[in-house]
């Protein structure tokens, strides 16, 4: 498993299982209001890793309640993949366990309803992820350069308010952030 939270550094262990082979929906699966975070998520086949992790971190139904509020920074799947290096492929996503999927699914996720009107405000911010009050108490950096809207000089927001759910909203980013733990292992800087 990939964790870091365990001493198993087993990064790239290949299997030859790909996402799109996990999501076979067992019998008496959870299913998210559509409405939700979760439900845009599910319900979205550019999104089928995310879909994975939200599933594998144990938060689908945290993100389907309609008493929730979040704001998600999601990638799509094609751009994931484009920002692979030598050692990260969806095997690290099928190997990740909850706990990792579960910092990367909070790292990338603000407590409340941010829409991009409101995010985009303030040239430069530190905005506090849903990681605060864990081990890996991590802030997301935001700026505007240039009239792009980057969090951590890593990742563009390439579509503000994509999804205006009963939970909260969805913007789209070029690249999943990982929080500083696993950054280096993750992505190439």
């Amino acid at each position: 498993m990939t964790s870091v939270f365990y001493n198993d550094p087993i990064w790239d262990f290949r299997i030859a299982y790909e996402i799109k082979d996990l999501e076979k929906t067992p019998i008496n699966e959870f299913i998210p209001n559509p409405q939700s975070i979760s439900g845009e998520i599910f319900n979205n086949e550019n999104f089928s890793i995310f879909k994975f992790l939200l599933k594998k971190s144990q938060l689908i139904k945290d993100y389907s309640d309609p008493q929730s509020n979040y704001t998600l920074f999601a990638t799509p799947d094609n751009l994931i993949r484009q920002n692979y290096n030598s050692n990260f492929n969806e095997n690290t996503f099928v190997n990740m366990d909850k706990y990792t999927a579960r910092m990367v699914i909070l790292y990338n996720t603000l407590p409340g309803k941010l829409p991009f009107e409101a995010l985009a405000s303030s040239p430069i911010a530190y905005l506090t992820t849903k990681t605060n009050g864990t081990n890996f108490d991590e802030k997301l950096f935001f700026k505007i350069y240039d009239g792009v809207p980057t969090l951590n000089n890593i990742s563009n927001i390439i579509e503000g308010n994509a999804a205006i759910c009963n939970n909260g909203v969805i913007h789209i980013t070029d690249k999943i952030v990982f929080p500083k733990p696993i950054q280096g292992i993750m992505m190439d800087k």
